[in-house]
């Protein structure tokens, strides 16, 4: 059980490092606006999503 939570952990700080620079841009969008709609949300995951490695 130990083994299957680190290997998660490992693989959210991943994503995070690898997206950080999007994250970030967006922080700072929401610290401007305070609020982001639907649209801008979309645009949020599809940013994200599109790097994601493809299972082998």
């Amino acid at each position: 059980m130990r083994e299957i939570v680190k290997s998660c952990y490992d693989k959210a700080i991943g994503i995070l490092r690898r997206e950080r620079s999007t994250l970030e841009r967006w922080a700072q969008r929401l610290l401007e606006k305070e609020t982001l709609v639907d649209e801008e949300l979309g645009e949020l995951k599809r940013l994200v999503g599109s790097e994601q490695p493809q299972p082998a």
